[in-house]
Protein backbone atom coordinates (compact mmCIF):
# COMPACT_ATOMS: atom_id res chain seq x y z
CA UNK A 1 0.00 0.00 0.00
CA UNK A 2 1.33 3.45 -0.91
CA UNK A 3 -0.03 6.60 0.76
CA UNK A 4 0.31 9.41 -1.79
CA UNK A 5 -1.52 12.22 0.06
CA UNK A 6 -1.69 12.70 3.82
CA UNK A 7 -2.88 15.43 6.19
CA UNK A 8 -3.24 15.32 9.97
CA UNK A 9 -5.39 17.38 12.32
CA UNK A 10 -6.27 17.26 15.99
CA UNK A 11 -10.03 16.97 16.45
CA UNK A 12 -11.83 17.68 19.72
CA UNK A 13 -14.81 19.73 20.82
CA UNK A 14 -12.45 22.55 21.82
CA UNK A 15 -9.83 22.08 19.09
CA UNK A 16 -8.53 25.12 17.23
CA UNK A 17 -8.80 24.56 13.49
CA UNK A 18 -5.57 24.80 11.47
CA UNK A 19 -5.44 24.60 7.65
CA UNK A 20 -4.39 21.21 6.28
CA UNK A 21 -0.90 20.62 4.92
CA UNK A 22 0.46 17.69 2.96
CA UNK A 23 2.74 15.60 5.17
CA UNK A 24 5.73 13.49 4.25
CA UNK A 25 5.14 9.76 4.09
CA UNK A 26 7.71 7.07 4.83
CA UNK A 27 7.62 3.27 4.72
CA UNK A 28 6.48 3.09 8.33
CA UNK A 29 3.46 5.29 7.64
CA UNK A 30 2.64 3.30 4.48
CA UNK A 31 2.63 0.08 6.50
CA UNK A 32 0.69 1.48 9.49
CA UNK A 33 -2.07 3.23 7.55
CA UNK A 34 -2.12 0.50 4.90
CA UNK A 35 -2.92 -2.04 7.62
CA UNK A 36 -5.84 0.13 8.78
CA UNK A 37 -7.15 0.39 5.21
CA UNK A 38 -6.85 -3.37 4.69
CA UNK A 39 -8.66 -4.02 7.97
CA UNK A 40 -11.59 -1.85 6.92
CA UNK A 41 -11.64 -3.47 3.47
CA UNK A 42 -11.68 -6.94 5.02
CA UNK A 43 -14.62 -6.06 7.27
CA UNK A 44 -16.58 -4.87 4.24
CA UNK A 45 -15.73 -7.64 1.77
CA UNK A 46 -16.40 -10.38 4.29
CA UNK A 47 -19.84 -9.00 5.15
CA UNK A 48 -18.67 -7.67 8.51
CA UNK A 49 -20.18 -4.32 7.59
CA UNK A 50 -22.42 -2.96 4.88
CA UNK A 51 -21.04 0.00 2.90
CA UNK A 52 -22.64 3.28 3.94
CA UNK A 53 -24.23 5.76 1.56
CA UNK A 54 -24.05 9.53 1.29
CA UNK A 55 -27.22 11.42 2.15
CA UNK A 56 -26.02 14.70 0.57
CA UNK A 57 -24.23 15.31 -2.77
CA UNK A 58 -21.76 17.74 -1.15
CA UNK A 59 -20.44 15.06 1.18
CA UNK A 60 -19.89 12.71 -1.76
CA UNK A 61 -18.02 15.50 -3.61
CA UNK A 62 -15.70 16.08 -0.64
CA UNK A 63 -14.75 12.43 -0.39
CA UNK A 64 -14.23 12.18 -4.14
CA UNK A 65 -11.78 15.10 -3.81
CA UNK A 66 -9.82 13.04 -1.30
CA UNK A 67 -10.01 10.08 -3.68
CA UNK A 68 -8.66 11.84 -6.80
CA UNK A 69 -7.88 15.28 -8.20
CA UNK A 70 -5.32 18.06 -7.67
CA UNK A 71 -3.56 18.68 -4.36
CA UNK A 72 -5.46 21.89 -3.59
CA UNK A 73 -8.79 20.06 -3.91
CA UNK A 74 -7.54 17.37 -1.53
CA UNK A 75 -6.48 19.98 1.05
CA UNK A 76 -9.71 21.98 0.70
CA UNK A 77 -11.76 18.81 1.26
CA UNK A 78 -9.60 17.89 4.28
CA UNK A 79 -10.21 21.35 5.76
CA UNK A 80 -13.98 21.12 5.31
CA UNK A 81 -14.24 17.59 6.68
CA UNK A 82 -12.12 18.53 9.71
CA UNK A 83 -14.37 21.52 10.48
CA UNK A 84 -17.45 19.35 10.06
CA UNK A 85 -16.21 16.76 12.53
CA UNK A 86 -15.12 19.28 15.16
CA UNK A 87 -18.54 20.96 14.96
CA UNK A 88 -20.28 17.66 15.83
CA UNK A 89 -18.04 16.83 18.80
CA UNK A 90 -18.77 17.75 22.42
CA UNK A 91 -17.14 17.23 25.81
CA UNK A 92 -18.22 13.56 25.83
CA UNK A 93 -16.48 12.64 22.57
CA UNK A 94 -12.88 11.50 22.68
CA UNK A 95 -10.31 13.74 21.05
CA UNK A 96 -8.19 12.18 18.34
CA UNK A 97 -6.14 12.56 15.20
CA UNK A 98 -8.06 12.95 11.95
CA UNK A 99 -6.08 11.40 9.12
CA UNK A 100 -7.14 12.42 5.61
CA UNK A 101 -5.47 10.27 2.99
CA UNK A 102 -5.27 9.05 -0.57
CA UNK A 103 -3.71 5.65 -1.23
CA UNK A 104 -3.45 2.83 -3.71
CA UNK A 105 -2.14 -0.70 -3.98
CA UNK A 106 -1.71 -2.96 -7.00
CA UNK A 107 -5.48 -3.23 -7.52
CA UNK A 108 -7.42 -0.47 -5.79
CA UNK A 109 -7.49 3.27 -5.13
CA UNK A 110 -8.68 4.71 -1.80
CA UNK A 111 -9.51 8.11 -0.38
CA UNK A 112 -11.02 8.99 2.98
CA UNK A 113 -10.54 9.67 6.67
CA UNK A 114 -9.51 7.72 9.75
CA UNK A 115 -9.96 9.00 13.31
CA UNK A 116 -7.19 7.58 15.46
CA UNK A 117 -7.24 7.83 19.22
CA UNK A 118 -4.27 8.11 21.55
CA UNK A 119 -3.95 6.30 24.88
CA UNK A 120 -4.97 8.79 27.57
CA UNK A 121 -1.58 9.35 29.23
CA UNK A 122 -0.09 10.43 25.89
CA UNK A 123 -2.88 12.80 24.83
CA UNK A 124 -0.42 15.69 24.49
CA UNK A 125 1.11 14.01 21.44
CA UNK A 126 -1.96 15.03 19.40
CA UNK A 127 -0.83 18.65 19.44
CA UNK A 128 2.68 17.64 18.37
CA UNK A 129 1.35 15.49 15.53
CA UNK A 130 -1.04 18.15 14.29
CA UNK A 131 1.65 20.83 14.35
CA UNK A 132 4.25 18.63 12.66
CA UNK A 133 6.65 18.62 15.63
CA UNK A 134 6.68 14.81 15.53
CA UNK A 135 5.99 12.42 12.67
CA UNK A 136 3.31 9.76 12.61
CA UNK A 137 5.86 6.95 12.40
CA UNK A 138 7.44 8.00 15.69
CA UNK A 139 4.25 7.67 17.73
CA UNK A 140 2.22 5.02 15.91
CA UNK A 141 2.50 2.67 18.92
CA UNK A 142 0.46 5.20 20.91
CA UNK A 143 -2.44 5.16 18.42
CA UNK A 144 -5.22 2.69 17.60
CA UNK A 145 -3.66 -0.49 16.28
CA UNK A 146 -4.86 -2.01 12.99
CA UNK A 147 -7.93 -4.06 13.79
CA UNK A 148 -8.92 -1.74 16.66
CA UNK A 149 -9.96 1.18 14.47
CA UNK A 150 -13.44 2.35 15.46
CA UNK A 151 -13.98 5.27 13.11
CA UNK A 152 -12.98 5.24 9.47
CA UNK A 153 -14.59 6.19 6.15
CA UNK A 154 -13.05 5.33 2.76
CA UNK A 155 -14.07 5.72 -0.86
CA UNK A 156 -12.71 2.97 -3.07
CA UNK A 157 -12.62 2.07 -6.74
CA UNK A 158 -14.75 -1.07 -6.32
CA UNK A 159 -17.75 0.73 -4.82
CA UNK A 160 -20.22 3.03 -6.57
CA UNK A 161 -19.56 6.73 -6.00
CA UNK A 162 -22.50 7.02 -3.61
CA UNK A 163 -21.32 4.11 -1.42
CA UNK A 164 -18.46 4.19 1.03
CA UNK A 165 -16.68 1.82 3.40
CA UNK A 166 -17.28 2.77 7.01
CA UNK A 167 -15.87 1.28 10.19
CA UNK A 168 -18.66 -0.38 12.12
CA UNK A 169 -17.29 -0.65 15.66
CA UNK A 170 -19.43 2.41 16.30
CA UNK A 171 -21.71 2.56 19.32
CA UNK A 172 -24.66 4.91 19.45
CA UNK A 173 -22.45 7.36 21.36
CA UNK A 174 -20.30 7.60 18.22
CA UNK A 175 -23.17 8.54 15.92
CA UNK A 176 -21.61 12.00 15.59
CA UNK A 177 -18.95 10.59 13.26
CA UNK A 178 -21.09 9.45 10.29
CA UNK A 179 -23.48 12.36 10.95
CA UNK A 180 -20.64 14.86 10.48
CA UNK A 181 -20.04 13.48 6.99
CA UNK A 182 -23.70 12.97 5.97
CA UNK A 183 -23.33 9.19 5.81
CA UNK A 184 -26.11 6.68 6.41
CA UNK A 185 -24.81 3.66 8.32
CA UNK A 186 -26.54 0.32 7.75
CA UNK A 187 -27.07 -2.68 10.01
CA UNK A 188 -24.35 -5.31 9.99
CA UNK A 189 -25.35 -8.16 7.63
CA UNK A 190 -24.58 -10.70 10.37
CA UNK A 191 -27.17 -9.07 12.66
CA UNK A 192 -29.67 -8.35 9.89
CA UNK A 193 -31.28 -11.80 10.01
CA UNK A 194 -32.41 -11.06 13.56
CA UNK A 195 -33.79 -7.70 12.43
CA UNK A 196 -35.63 -9.43 9.58
CA UNK A 197 -37.37 -11.92 11.89
CA UNK A 198 -38.25 -9.15 14.35
CA UNK A 199 -39.87 -7.20 11.51
CA UNK A 200 -41.82 -10.28 10.37
CA UNK A 201 -42.93 -10.81 13.98
CA UNK A 202 -44.41 -7.30 13.97
CA UNK A 203 -46.12 -7.70 10.58
CA UNK A 204 -47.20 -11.36 10.52
CA UNK A 205 -46.12 -13.38 13.63
CA UNK A 206 -47.25 -16.75 12.28
CA UNK A 207 -44.62 -16.52 9.52
CA UNK A 208 -41.61 -16.27 11.85
CA UNK A 209 -41.16 -20.04 12.23
CA UNK A 210 -41.36 -21.02 8.53
CA UNK A 211 -39.23 -18.02 7.54
CA UNK A 212 -36.55 -18.90 10.09
CA UNK A 213 -36.54 -22.48 8.82
CA UNK A 214 -36.21 -21.36 5.19
CA UNK A 215 -33.62 -18.64 5.75
CA UNK A 216 -30.46 -20.85 5.62
CA UNK A 217 -31.51 -22.19 2.20
CA UNK A 218 -31.54 -18.71 0.67
CA UNK A 219 -28.26 -17.04 -0.45
CA UNK A 220 -27.10 -13.88 1.33
CA UNK A 221 -28.13 -10.80 -0.65
CA UNK A 222 -29.80 -7.41 -0.42
CA UNK A 223 -33.01 -7.17 1.60
CA UNK A 224 -35.50 -7.18 -1.27
CA UNK A 225 -33.83 -10.14 -3.00
CA UNK A 226 -33.72 -12.22 0.18
CA UNK A 227 -37.40 -11.48 0.87
CA UNK A 228 -38.37 -12.42 -2.70
CA UNK A 229 -36.51 -15.73 -2.49
CA UNK A 230 -38.03 -16.45 0.91
CA UNK A 231 -41.44 -15.81 -0.65
CA UNK A 232 -40.76 -18.62 -3.12
CA UNK A 233 -40.19 -21.03 -0.22
CA UNK A 234 -42.86 -19.65 2.13
CA UNK A 235 -45.91 -18.87 -0.07
CA UNK A 236 -47.68 -17.11 2.81
CA UNK A 237 -44.93 -14.47 2.70
CA UNK A 238 -46.76 -12.59 -0.03
CA UNK A 239 -45.40 -9.62 -2.00
CA UNK A 240 -47.55 -7.33 0.14
CA UNK A 241 -46.10 -8.67 3.38
CA UNK A 242 -42.61 -8.53 1.87
CA UNK A 243 -43.13 -4.84 1.09
CA UNK A 244 -44.32 -4.12 4.65
CA UNK A 245 -41.32 -5.93 6.13
CA UNK A 246 -38.89 -4.16 3.77
CA UNK A 247 -40.39 -0.79 4.73
CA UNK A 248 -40.03 -1.56 8.44
CA UNK A 249 -36.38 -2.53 7.95
CA UNK A 250 -35.72 0.64 5.94
CA UNK A 251 -37.15 2.86 8.72
CA UNK A 252 -34.71 1.67 11.38
CA UNK A 253 -31.97 3.94 12.73
CA UNK A 254 -29.56 1.61 10.95
CA UNK A 255 -31.55 0.33 7.97
CA UNK A 256 -31.02 -3.22 6.76
CA UNK A 257 -29.42 -3.19 3.31
CA UNK A 258 -27.99 -6.72 3.16
CA UNK A 259 -28.80 -9.94 5.03
CA UNK A 260 -26.28 -12.65 5.87
CA UNK A 261 -28.49 -15.74 5.82
CA UNK A 262 -25.75 -18.11 6.97
CA UNK A 263 -26.04 -17.04 10.62
CA UNK A 264 -28.29 -19.04 12.96
CA UNK A 265 -30.70 -16.63 14.64
CA UNK A 266 -31.62 -17.43 18.22
CA UNK A 267 -34.66 -16.38 20.20
CA UNK A 268 -34.80 -15.84 23.97
CA UNK A 269 -37.90 -15.96 26.16
CA UNK A 270 -37.42 -14.23 29.50
CA UNK A 271 -39.63 -14.80 32.53
CA UNK A 272 -38.18 -13.03 35.54
CA UNK A 273 -34.74 -14.53 36.13
CA UNK A 274 -35.47 -17.52 33.89
CA UNK A 275 -34.35 -17.50 30.25
CA UNK A 276 -35.05 -20.06 27.53
CA UNK A 277 -32.89 -19.70 24.42
CA UNK A 278 -32.59 -21.63 21.19
CA UNK A 279 -32.68 -21.39 17.37
CA UNK A 280 -35.85 -19.59 16.29
CA UNK A 281 -37.25 -22.47 14.23
CA UNK A 282 -36.82 -24.87 17.18
CA UNK A 283 -38.17 -22.41 19.71
CA UNK A 284 -41.34 -21.88 17.67
CA UNK A 285 -41.79 -25.61 17.26
CA UNK A 286 -41.14 -26.81 20.80
CA UNK A 287 -41.88 -23.85 23.11
CA UNK A 288 -45.39 -22.49 23.71
CA UNK A 289 -46.29 -19.40 25.74
CA UNK A 290 -49.88 -19.08 26.98
CA UNK A 291 -51.66 -16.56 29.15
CA UNK A 292 -53.99 -17.73 31.93
CA UNK A 293 -57.63 -18.04 30.90
CA UNK A 294 -59.05 -15.86 33.68
CA UNK A 295 -59.79 -12.32 32.51
CA UNK A 296 -57.81 -10.74 35.35
CA UNK A 297 -55.10 -13.38 35.30
CA UNK A 298 -51.48 -12.22 35.23
CA UNK A 299 -50.16 -15.77 35.06
CA UNK A 300 -48.35 -17.08 32.00
CA UNK A 301 -47.41 -20.67 31.26
CA UNK A 302 -44.36 -21.68 29.22
CA UNK A 303 -44.37 -25.24 27.95
CA UNK A 304 -41.28 -26.88 26.46
CA UNK A 305 -41.83 -30.09 24.52
CA UNK A 306 -38.74 -32.22 23.94
CA UNK A 307 -38.28 -35.42 21.89
CA UNK A 308 -35.54 -36.41 24.35
CA UNK A 309 -35.18 -36.34 28.13
CA UNK A 310 -34.20 -32.82 29.23
CA UNK A 311 -30.94 -32.38 31.12
CA UNK A 312 -29.96 -29.89 33.79
CA UNK A 313 -26.58 -28.23 34.09
CA UNK A 314 -25.30 -25.79 36.72
CA UNK A 315 -22.88 -22.90 36.76
CA UNK A 316 -22.04 -20.01 39.07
Amino acid sequence: MEITHLSLAKVAHDATFAPAELRDVDDGIDAFLGAHINGLRTMTTRNGTSPGSFTEPEARRLFRSLYYGPDDHFLAAADTLTKRLISKMDARTASGLLVCLRAHDDQEQYGGVLKLQVVAQHAAVLEELASGQVGLSAVRDLLDKPGDLQKGVLSTSWLAENRIMIGDQLGQDAAYFPKAFDIQVYARPAAAASELLAAIEAVSPELVAPTAAALPSVPSDDTETVLAKLGQKVPELTPGIQADVAEALARQTRPVARIDTSRVTKETITAGDIKITGPVSQMRRYVQVEKGEAIASEQWTITVTSPREPKRTYRT
